[in-house]
């Protein structure tokens, strides 16, 4: 039985020598981002953290890199909404207008979104489709004068 058909049925975890095969893989793919997780198996393997050993810890005084990752995701999908619904408005107007739309939504949908599945279609081409997709990072609507800055960036 091949190992990726093992590793297809339904609740089959990876077992330590998945882990070591992939290691191995990544590690001759000749990609320095494919050796980073490379490295990070093997750290595992000899028994480390694997929160620490992929770098999803955050150092004190530091975001962690999934907390990076969740805002700039955010910004980007407040940027494309801007550009979506408010473009012919300047970066205050449209700041401005966003986080009208945010409060609302927070007021009024967000915590009920957040148990959803999918997105209700009556959001589509809608603000408030951006504003699902960040609920769901998770992650927070800055103020607008930080939405503000991400938007002038």
């Amino acid at each position: 039985m091949s190992g990726s058909i093992r590793l297809g049925a339904p609740g089959v975890r990876p077992t330590v020598g998945d882990l070591r095969r992939v290691r191995d893989m990544l590690a001759s793919a000749g990609d320095s981002s494919a050796a980073s997780v490379a490295g990070a198996l093997g750290i595992i393997l000899r028994g480390g953290d694997a929160v620490t050993a992929l770098g999803l810890k955050a150092a004190t005084g530091r975001r962690s890199a999934l907390t990076i990752d969740r805002i700039a995701a955010r910004d980007d999908l407040l940027r494309r909404l801007a550009s979506a619904h408010y473009q012919g408005m300047s970066t205050s107007g449209q700041a401005r207008e966003i986080a009208k739309e945010a409060n609302s939504y927070a007021r009024r949908a967000a915590g009920l979104d957040v148990d959803l599945d999918d997105m209700p279609t009556s959001y589509l081409g809608r603000p408030r489709e951006y504003l699902f997709h960040i609920a769901r990072l998770p992650a927070s609507v800055p103020s607008e004068r930080t939405i503000r800055v991400i938007l002038s960036v």
